[in-house]
């Protein structure tokens, strides 16, 4: 949902006009919707062809040819990669490893994709770093920065915490869970790409300094914090005082 309604703003700041319900309809039926789609298609296509071969290395290559193809192919369609890239690897982390991979396969594919995740995500927040250094904080625009911390909060509680503290049962969720699901609610790569992938103007910078903002502040404060927000809320797991069995 941010990515397409980023999409939406976007087009208004480059057009200029006014956005009806009609065109942010039609936007997100074909950013949401066609990105969902595509990906399940995909996905389909690559498990069928998984299932006829038993070749681990194979197996991995044919995965990343995914990933860079269909993101690749979701962009020239005009539809929204990130969602079809999460609906192929719901497809393939689910069906596609329980029914058409051998457990040499799942162990290697598993080890793979970790590692690579965890290279891609240092080399992200180093690219972040460098970035960081090139846009302007004027002292004046820090005025701006609380209420966009607040309001990221507000709007994390009213989607994520106040459903489970209203109706805890209704996730299986223990009570107050809500706040913890409010403060743990980190952002990082996709907000700024988002932000990177603004045209440049003076706009670009103002938003950059505020997504960079909220970015950094819900990894340094939330992130390393939300432990001990979990244990002095009893939801912790990990045997120190205030942790349920």
């Amino acid at each position: 949902m941010g990515v397409v309604l980023f999409a939406l703003l976007l087009e208004t700041l480059q057009t200029g006009a006014t956005p009806t319900p009609g065109a942010a309809l039609a936007l997100f039926a074909r950013e949401a919707l066609g990105g969902a789609l595509f990906g399940l298609v995909v996905g389909y296509l690559v498990y069928r062809v998984l299932r006829t071969i038993d070749a681990p290395e194979v197996e991995i290559l044919i995965t990343i040819a995914t990933v860079v193809g269909g993101y690749a192919l979701a962009h020239a369609l005009h539809i929204s990669g990130p969602l079809a890239m999460v609906a192929i690897g719901l497809l393939i982390g689910n069906e596609g490893r329980a029914f058409a991979m051998s457990e040499q396969t799942r162990t290697r594919l598993d080890m793979f994709w970790t590692l690579l995740d965890e290279i891609l995500n240092g080399v992200l927040f180093v690219l972040i770093g460098l970035e960081f250094t090139v846009i302007m904080f004027p002292p004046e625009s820090f005025i701006a920065v609380l209420p966009v911390l607040a309001l990221c909060l507000i709007t994390r509680y009213l989607v994520a915490g106040l459903p489970a503290t209203a109706w805890p049962r209704s996730y299986g969720l223990p009570a107050r869970s809500g706040l913890l699901l409010t403060w743990g609610g980190v952002r990082g790569g996709i907000s700024v790409a988002r932000a990177l992938s603004m045209p440049p103007g003076p706009d670009r910078n103002l938003v950059l300094m505020l997504t960079y903002s909220v970015v950094v502040f819900s990894i340094l404060v939330q992130g390393l914090t939300v432990g001990r927000l979990a244990r002095a809320l009893g939801l912790s797991a990990d045997g120190r005082p205030g942790a349920r069995p």
